[in-house]
């Protein structure tokens, strides 16, 4: 699970993280004691606790990374069962690869990190935050951030050519990562392209034409656009987007649909606190303007970091937004069955009762302070406003310190930039 970059869990028989660098071979990592024990504790019905994210996700109504993979890879797992030796290892040949390409990025999303945006690296400190590295020494290994130039990741990757049948791009931006071009043509030469699919996890700022004219020489292709709100609100958060490039690569993938081999353009959005009153405008703009681009948005929840959940928000606001989103939802529901070939997406409505679920599951009212002086640090440093584009928001404004609360007249700093 792609999971395991964040948490460091795939450890060798000494406690060492296993990579490249160290491990140069397939077989050792995927036939690792602790791959093992993972199989075989799956294979008893239970969860790893290595699982939470999906599980949560899961029982709350939603659809779980691991039901994606479960559904793309149906027709291998009864045989991928039945081939785990009872030690849980297995005969190993990679048929999918998710490659994360540092994090090279042309945004820095308010819920983002130097991690995942290099855009973060140069500013994090400028801001008012507290919940990621807070000193230059923390944050100068993600100017560095550039495994994915090490030679060796790209020995096995040419190693795993020849038997892949799915290959998956994320960042950072993968649109803007010259390595995302050389991984096509390596495919591409190697005879084997026309066997595989690719997907990506893009912001849709860049369609390269180089990219899609390489497009055509794989099976298919999906592209899941992160997009968390309609216009500028989606600028606001994921700073600094432009909504009429966006929409323009859009139309443009709607309308050469089948000439770039897409099989599926799913736009998928993280639900906050910054977005959950007003995401149903995103719905409106993908039913009113699509046919082939599925016509609803797949919503995520955000889990961490936790001042940006939906669970901060106070119960008026919290039933504004399930107000909206099951008004959104059955028009979409309708949209959704006039098209009948987007009958088999119909499972992405569920999201929308999990977001509401998982919005009451909790009341983390505690947290508002953290996020308005998050909010307001960031808009002071970009000089945007929270409260023009969330009018909803005003009631917050009582949550607010009284000495920030009277810097929204008078202009004096949030915080020492």
């Amino acid at each position: 699970c792609v999971s395991e970059e964040y948490n460091s869990d795939l450890l060798d028989e000494n406690g060492i993280k296993m990579n490249l660098d160290r491990v140069q071979d397939d077989e050792v990592i995927m036939n690792s004691q602790w791959m093992k024990d993972l199989r075989l504790e799956m294979l008893k019905g239970k969860w790893p606790s290595y699982c939470e994210r999906c599980r949560l996700t899961e029982e709350g109504g939603g659809f779980s990374r691991r039901q994606f993979e479960n559904a793309a890879n149906s027709r291998f797992i009864t045989k991928l069962v039945n081939d785990t030796r009872p030690d849980g290892s297995i005969n190993v040949r990679v048929r999918s690869v998710d490659f994360r390409l540092g994090n090279l990025c042309n945004l820095a999303c308010r819920m983002c990190n130097p991690r995942s945006s290099s855009k973060w690296v140069r500013d994090w400190l400028k801001i008012d935050q507290d919940w990621f590295g807070k000193t230059d020494q923390e944050l100068d290994q993600y100017r560095r951030y550039n495994y994915y130039k090490n030679p060796k990741v790209w020995e096995n990757f040419k190693k795993q050519v020849p038997y892949l049948r799915h290959l998956h791009f994320a960042g950072g931006e993968p649109m803007i990562v010259p390595q995302m071009v050389e991984a096509l043509k390596i495919c591409i030469d190697s005879g084997n392209s026309g066997n595989m699919s690719l997907t990506y996890n893009t912001n849709v700022m860049v369609l390269p034409d180089e990219v899609k004219e390489l497009w055509q020489k794989f099976g298919y292709v999906r592209i899941y656009a992160s997009i968390d709100a309609f216009g500028k609100l989606n600028d606001y958060i994921r700073y600094p987007s432009k909504w009429d490039i966006i929409s323009r690569n859009l139309e443009d993938l709607e309308a050469n649909f089948d000439k770039y081999h897409l099989r599926q353009v799913l736009v998928m959005s993280t639900v906050q606190a910054y977005n959950i009153t007003q995401v149903g405008d995103l719905f409106t703009y993908l039913r009113e303007n699509f046919e082939r681009i599925t016509p609803v948005p797949h919503l995520i929840n955000l889990h961490h970091p936790y001042h940006y959940r939906t669970q901060i928000l106070p119960p008026e606001l919290k039933a504004l937004a399930r107000e909206r989103l099951m008004e959104h939802k059955a028009l979409a529901k309708e949209k959704m069955l006039s098209i009948p070939r987007m009958h088999r997406f119909m499972f992405y409505l569920e999201a929308m009762d999990e977001a509401v679920h998982f919005m009451e599951s909790e009341d983390r009212q505690d947290l508002l302070p953290q996020f308005l002086r998050a909010a307001l640090s960031k808009d002071r440093f970009r000089d945007e406003s929270l409260f023009d584009l969330l009018p909803e928001f005003e009631v917050l404004k009582d949550w607010l310190p009284k000495h920030e609360n009277n810097t929204l007249n008078t202009g004096a700093p949030l915080v020492d930039l």
